[in-house]
């Protein structure tokens, strides 16, 4: 990505957030990043290409805080906590951001299904490399999922901290229930 295009998608999310997709032009996105319409057209072929891009890159981002949220020594289910505890919050910060996040949500799951898609089976097999499991063990399926869950209908950061909090002991819970070894010792 050129540092034109991430100026233009760092615009756009600004524009997305402040005024919602339906509302953000073309107009508005180049007059954010001081670029003429025509030089962002060189570059997006349409405000839903411009969408789609940035979804991509707020999911990146969103990876990259979970990825250093983890810490030297922390045992599996600790990993598991604060990965996915940085992974929803990033979204959950960044959607309070504006009042526009329901809209943006409805846009994001009508235009970027694949998007979608890839991003909850990154994060599945993240989560079950965290825990040495298999790439498709489906502890990776069910923590991504009830995170999902507990991201949309916790409203708090608190409460999204708890629950997720929780969640990772019952994963800890469950594996060591069966038989699965979790971190240097089955503590």
């Amino acid at each position: 990505m050129t540092s034109r295009e991430h100026d233009i998608l760092n615009a756009a999310k600004d524009c997305f957030l402040r005024y919602g997709y339906r509302r953000s032009s073309m107009d508005d996105i180049a007059q954010e990043t001081g670029f003429s319409r025509p030089a962002v057209y060189q570059y997006f072929k349409s405000k839903e290409a411009i969408f789609n891009a940035v979804s991509e890159m707020v999911i990146n981002e969103a990876f990259a805080k979970a990825e250093r949220s983890l810490r030297e020594g922390q045992q599996p289910h600790e990993q598991i906590r604060s990965y996915l505890t940085a992974y929803n919050l990033y979204f959950h910060d960044l959607l309070n951001k504006g009042p526009h996040s329901e809209e943006l949500l409805q846009e994001n799951h009508k235009s970027n299904g694949n998007v979608r898609h890839a991003a909850h089976e990154r994060l599945v097999r993240s989560l079950n490399s965290l825990l040495n499991l298999s790439a498709e063990d489906e502890v990776g399926q069910v923590l991504a999922l009830s995170a999902e869950g507990i991201k949309h209908y916790s409203g708090s950061r608190k409460a999204i901290e708890t629950r997720l909090a929780l969640l990772a002991s019952m994963a800890k819970a469950h594996l060591q229930m069966n038989g699965k070894k979790i971190g240097n010792n089955a503590d």
